[in-house]
């Protein structure tokens, strides 16, 4: 994109992270609730993947032309599936208000280090792979991506929130000593080519 001038460089400029930080609305209970998470632990909750838009430009018909950032379930710690995401959203406040009760019952109870960047629940997700078309709703009740901490709660339904909230735990644990094991064994390997560098093997 060639600039015209320096207001119109500035205003192409793109802040994604001021998408990210939570307003209040007083007003509107839901609203309220996630302020007041995000202001006690620093995590956005999410019940839509569309985070926002950013302008960008105008276009030569004179029409906005914005950036939309959106939630990307594709990416994990090291990987980058070739899978389209699908979602029926939750819509309902009084669920919202509930499913928020669990979120901060989760934060409250997990230690900082278990604490994702954002959280984002739908009702239900469906994928579509994107080299043989197929498309699978997922029964699981949760994922844990690079950066969202996904809970599904269609899956929820009969279960013990409470048990769901410690598996997820649990399996935070687990991605993170795998993560760990991961880069410890990537350094390990990056130190024994460079002792055999030094040493002049073959």
């Amino acid at each position: 994109m060639i600039a015209c001038s320096k207001e119109s460089t500035l205003e192409s400029r793109i802040n994604l992270d001021e998408l990210y930080v939570i307003q209040d609305d007083p007003d509107d209970p839901v609203k309220h609730r996630i302020y007041e998470i995000y202001e006690t632990y620093g995590i956005p909750v999410y019940f839509n993947d569309t985070i926002g838009r950013i302008f960008l430009k105008t276009d030569v018909h004179g029409q906005p032309v914005y950036q939309y950032e959106k939630l990307d379930l594709a990416w994990g710690y090291d990987s980058y599936e070739k899978l389209e995401y699908h979602y029926q959203y939750i819509t309902d406040p009084e669920k919202q208000l509930e499913v928020l009760t669990w979120i901060g019952q989760y934060l409250r109870d997990a230690d900082k280090a278990l604490f994702p960047f954002c959280f984002f629940v739908p009702e239900s997700v469906t994928t579509k792979n994107l080299d043989n078309r197929e498309v699978t709703e997922l029964d699981q009740q949760f994922m844990i991506g690079f950066r969202t901490l996904t809970m599904i709660m269609g899956n929820w339904e009969g279960e013990n929130p409470g048990d769901i909230l410690l598996n997820m735990k649990r399996n935070m644990v687990t991605q993170k000593l795998f993560r760990r094991l991961g880069i410890f064994q990537q350094s390990f390997r990056c130190e024994l080519v460079r002792d055999k560098v030094l040493v002049g093997g073959g």
